[in-house]
């Protein structure tokens, strides 16, 4: 090849490419973004609209309805989901993931605005909200003390506000403790007496507590603001606001209100370890890094990013790293406290002027530490790098020790020069596949190091084929230039070819669809340039440097044994001894006797291969290999939910929390830390309500974080402890609790998600409980259970419509005057220094425990005219639907349950529906779909085995302009089929699932196992046209390539050993790759040669058939 004649010719040239790659490569390696997961952007936009006063059905049909008939038609829409409860109607619309999500909510908007004119009179206009995974905090705090809550909301606030003058830091919100507020508590008998209304109340505030710039004059020179200041400084002050009644009475608001300065009701609690504490939940702005950020934090909290050496009380001197550091107690002002990951984790006091001194050392300014007052414990509870840190430690040391096996490999087989000039291909393809990737605005994350991992060991397979032809060349006695171009060129299109083979087997994978789509992205594109990268390097760039740097070395003992050879280069006489031991010479022997006993009988090859690979792929089907879509994994947490019958009141939620979390307590020694909430808040026992993000909150809800040691340090599993757990659970009577599951990969659904629609919710109720009773049956599912919320008890004011109309009040009116009077109304704010508090206008909740009280209520309208609650409504005790839930416009019921590991969604899912087909009534308008994992495993199965098929075409016609034939291509894929047979085998023995990851593999194999078989049918063609019988031309080419066969599949699979070694995850993966490389490489020396003679005969066989004065090759007749 003429570039590499260029390289060789100039050795400066070369150098410099080397050193830019290089270079380049350590650059991009120490600054490419890195997460664990990757980061993809999920097309959702939220639409919520608040109706005061309207219930379920109104919402329904006035509002949630006529907001999803806007969506239809819009463009990219994949589905919308709707929820409906008292006063609300929140709507999700998912967008495809090819959408463009600034544009599509865009569009969302436009419809919004188009549909709010239809919308009922009062319902206010709907909010459209863009779902960003930057929403999701990256990093948790919990804070804790033993003092007042409000001052300990105080203290995190103010902690918040620190952290948000963070770069990359979006947001922070505070969760727990107690807010302060101004409450107005009306009278409600005072009310009654002057006649005066909430509204009313409210106006007279507004209209005294004010401030109002009133424009600017000029005096002399000087340009003046006018400012109205009406303010008060002073609550006692607000006392004298003067309030006029429909009588005509001007009272004060201190004779018919109570002003208080005092906390905000609570409508949840939060606890760590037991100890109450309120929560700071940082978000982080969309284009930032994770790690930067979270490492941002941790030093504003005083926790640098190198060991921190501090001094114990002892006088010892240790180091603690940062990743050790989970909790920080501030003694007093000048020492803390610090709470490490060791095995005893004991408290370690340090002094805080100790620790200023040694974050100086560590770059970190002292003075930008965070104030924080004695007596403060700070916990982190949740931090994103730590799972980011975690998964890439993993999959970089699966690398690290996947490249060491293979360098291992050439060591042994090839000699120390040799296997030191071939292994430099992997570190430098990885560096050019890692600087592709930087440049081009990509990450380094599990799925693109899972590629990279995939293609390690055959990063070497080019330049093992460059070096060694080159090798061949040199010792023909050509001189090493001459040698370098001849045999560069001569491998340069097969190089090629088999490198595309492997290329065209992952890049179909593109083709998938939605999220799984998306996630499953990074691996045909890492594969993709770690393979071109190899490709440059090994005809490149490896031909000049081995020409400069390889030795000929023939010695006695070589001579002798010319395979062990290269041992004896390595270890000298004891090199012999190993060789030996291979049987590496033997070992070509063997293999002539059995292809030679395989030609002679084809057809029980065939049997046998056709017979085990039918039996092999039966084995999904007999249900002995489980199917999911990834697989469960043991985590450090588990969450746990827990609900009240609705309408249960705080006290009552939080008591059964206390409960449980006396049970976890006393039976998970191997619990870390404990953060307990009650009510509704956002992360809350392990989910994401969407509700709370609007201030909507559900005292009869609560939650359990439960961190757990290390994997390391217990014996059980997370999902075990989840196991024991259960029967002390079910002694907490009246709550149903449940646990959130643990799966690897993008968020897929619960691994049972069944839809019941149809109109009536009697109707989908009986279908639900029916599906239930039969779920509770099969093995391995746990916790099932519906989303049909019982109703909630329920005052109904229900307006008489002659007595309204008489003085002009709606139903409006009347629940928006309730709202206000019970949930209070905000008529201003008070200022203290640089806060602010609200300023609530509202009646006592104990003025209100009769329906007398809510009938004697005074309400308004906005014509001036009031009445009581008694003289314009009727009140009833009633239970009201508490929410209604819609997918894609119909009414659902959705049921959901969680699996036992080991088990399938798609076995269960199976019967589920049989039990359906058998033993369900469905009557017309009513339907059953199965969404979920199952769902996700249907789509995303069907996505890849069109990739499988797509793949294998574009292989095949790889093939065949390689080969200028249709048969041969078919022979060199019959090693395809060997493969899956192997994949498949794997897992069974090992006991893995056959997972997303697992198909990968196998698509992913049909580009490897290829090349094998290119090497040698290529090989045979060439021994044919030097005039060798088929016969012989097959035995002896399986000979001469075995060992190369041999050693690429070795470092293929010894690459890969990592990887099924230390992650559930990826285990699948892995085997399947080993087992299917391995098996179907060595049935590939067998089967490909009985397949070649076979197909070249039948050749014969048809052309004697067509053409009468055909001649077949006299070699095929031999």
């Amino acid at each position: 090849m003429k570039i590499t004649k260029i390289a060789f010719e100039r050795p400066r040239i070369l150098f410099l490419v080397v050193l830019l790659v290089f270079i380049a490569g350590v650059f991009a390696v120490m600054t490419i973004p890195k997460e664990g997961d990757p980061d993809i952007e999920i097309p959702v936009a939220f639409i919520v609209t608040f109706y005061p006063g309207a219930g379920p059905d109104e919402m329904e049909t006035q509002v949630a309805e006529k907001i999803e008939d806007a969506m239809v038609d819009l463009p990219d829409l994949d589905r919308t989901y709707s929820s409906v409860s008292e006063g609300l109607a929140f709507t999700q619309v998912v967008f495809t993931t090819d959408a463009d999500l600034d544009d599509s909510v865009n569009k969302v908007r436009e419809r919004v605005d188009k549909v709010t004119p239809d919308l009922p009179d009062g319902c206010q206009p709907p909010e459209v909200v863009e779902f960003s995974l930057s929403d999701i905090p990256v990093m948790v705090l919990s804070v804790s003390a033993d003092m007042d809550p409000l001052t300990l909301r105080q203290t995190a606030e103010d902690l918040a506000d620190e952290l948000k003058k963070i770069p990359g830091v979006l947001e922070t919100s505070v969760v727990g403790g107690v807010e302060r507020e101004i409450q107005i508590q009306l009278k409600p008998a005072k009310l009654t007496e002057f006649q005066i209304s909430p509204q009313q109340v409210v106006g007279a505030i507004q209209s005294q507590h004010l401030q109002l710039p009133a424009g600017t004059i000029e005096v002399g020179p000087q340009r003046y603001l006018v400012r109205a200041m009406g303010e008060f400084d002073d609550t006692a002050e607000m006392g004298e606001i003067i309030v006029a009644g429909s009588t005509g009475a001007r009272v004060r608001l201190s004779e018919i209100a109570d002003i208080v300065d005092g906390p905000v009701e609570v409508t949840s609690t939060s606890r760590t370890n037991g100890q109450d504490s309120v929560t700071i939940s940082i978000k982080r702005r969309t284009n930032s890094n994770v790690l930067e950020t979270s490492q941002a934090i941790k030093e504003r909290l005083g926790i640098p990013e190198e060991p921190l050496k501090v001094t114990l009380a002892g006088g010892q001197r240790v180091e603690l790293l940062p990743t050790q550091i989970r909790s920080l107690y501030f003694a007093s002002s000048d020492s803390f406290t610090v709470q490490a990951r060791d095995e005893d984790g004991e408290l370690v006091p340090v002094s805080r002027g100790e620790v200023a001194d040694e974050l100086g050392k560590t770059g970190i300014d002292p003075t930008l530490v965070a104030p924080i007052p004695p007596g403060v414990i700070l916990d982190i509870t949740s931090d994103q790098a730590d799972e980011v840190n975690e998964s890439l430690d993993t999959m970089t040391g699966n690398i690290l020790q996947g490249v060491a096996i293979v360098i291992l490999v050439l060591f042994l087989f090839m000699g120390l020069r040799t296997a030191l000039l071939v292994s430099t291909a992997i570190p430098l393809s990885l560096m050019i596949a890692i600087a592709v990737l930087y440049f081009t605005g990509g990450t380094l994350n599990t799925m693109t190091i899972s590629g990279l991992i995939l293609v390690v060991g055959m990063l070497v397979d080019n330049a093992i084929v460059s070096v060694q032809n080159l090798y061949r060349h040199i010792e023909m006695g050509k001189d090493r230039k001459t040698a370098a171009v001849t045999a560069t060129a001569e491998i340069a299109y097969p190089v090629f070819t088999s490198t595309m083979t492997t290329i065209f087997a992952f890049l179909p994978m593109l083709m998938m669809r939605g999220v799984m789509g998306e996630f499953m992205s990074f691996i045909p594109i890492a594969v993709s340039l770690a393979l071109f990268a190899s490709l440059f390097v090994g005809l490149i760039l490896a031909p000049p440097i081995a020409a400069k740097f390889i030795k000929l070395k023939k010695t006695r003992e070589e001579l002798e044994c010319e395979e062990c050879g290269r041992f004896r280069r390595t270890f000298g006489r004891f090199g012999i001894r190993l060789g030996e031991v291979l049987n590496l010479r033997k070992l070509g022997d063997w293999y002539e006797r059995v292809v030679r006993g395989a030609l002679r009988r084809r057809k029980l090859v065939f049997f046998l291969t056709l017979a085990s690979f039918f039996l092999v792929m039966s084995l999904p089907m007999l249900g002995i290999l489980k199917v999911e879509l990834f697989p469960s994994v043991d985590t450090d947490s588990i969450y746990i939910n827990l609900e009240t019958p609705i309408g249960t009141p705080l006290e009552i939620t939080d008591a059964k929390v206390k409960e449980l979390e006396r049970i976890i307590t006393e039976n998970v020694p191997e619990m870390d830390r404990l953060v307990a909430m009650g009510g509704d808040q956002p992360g809350g026992g392990g989910r994401v309500r969407v509700g709370s993000f609007f201030g909507i909150t559900n005292t009869n809800e609560g939650g359990l974080i439960v961190d757990l040691v290390p994997g390391d340090d217990r014996e059980r599993t997370a999902g075990e402890i989840q196991e024991d757990l259960r029967p002390y659970l079910a002694q907490i009577g009246g709550v149903d609790i449940s646990f959130a599951e643990a799966t690897g990969g993008p968020p897929t659904g619960s691994a049972v998600d069944i839809k019941v629609y149809g109109d009536s919710l009697d109707e989908q109720r009986r279908i639900t409980d029916q599906l239930i009773a039969f779920l509770k049956t099969v093995p391995g599912v746990r916790d099932p259970h519906d989303d049909i919320s019982p109703g909630t008890p329920e005052i109904q004011a229900i307006l008489r419509r002659q007595e309204g109309n008489l003085l002009g009040f709606t139903s409006y009116d009347l629940a928006l005057n309730l709202r206000n009077l019970i949930s209070g109304t905000t008529a201003g704010v008070y200022r203290e220094g640089d806060e602010e508090y609200d300023i609530v206008v509202k009646i006592p909740k104990e003025q209100l425990t009769t329906i007398g009280a809510v009938e004697n209520l005074y309400v308004s309208n906005a014509m001036g005219n009031q009445a009581m609650v008694g003289d314009i409504a009727r009140i009833e005790k009633g239970e009201g639907i508490s929410s209604i839930r819609h997918y894609n416009g119909d009414r659902a019921v959705t049921i959901n349950a969680s699996l036992l590991p080991g088990y399938s969604p798609v076995d269960v899912t199976s019967r589920l529906k049989e039990y359906v087909k058998d033993s369900v009534t469905l009557k017309p308008g009513y339907r059953i779909d199965y969404e979920g994992s199952y769902k996700f495993i249907q789509e995303s199965f069907s996505d890849l085995g069109f990739a499988a098929l797509l793949a294998v075409l574009l292989i095949f016609i790889v093939l065949t302009l390689q080969f200028h034939s249709f048969a041969q291509p078919v022979t060199v894929m019959s090693t395809i089929l060997l493969a899956s047979v192997g994949a498949i085998a794997g897992l069974v023995i090992t006991g893995s699932t056959f997972t997303i990851v697992a198909f990968v593999a196998i698509i992913g194999l049909a580009g490897v196992v290829v090349n094998g078989a290119i090497v040698l049918v290529d090989f045979i063609n060439q021994r044919r046209r030097e005039g060798v019988s088929m016969r012989e031309a097959i035995v002896e080419a399986g000979k001469i390539r075995l060992t190369p066969i041999l050693l690429t599949a070795v470092t293929t699979i010894g690459g890969m050993f990592p990887l099924a070694l230390s992650d559930p995850q990826w285990a699948p993966l892995g085997w399947a790759f080993i087992f299917g490389l391995g098996i179907s490489t060595v049935l590939t020396l067998v089967v490909v040669p009985t397949f070649y003679s076979w197909l070249e005969e039948v050749k014969i066989k048809i052309k004697r058939k067509l053409f009468k004065n055909y001649v077949p090759p006299q070699d095929v007749l031999e």
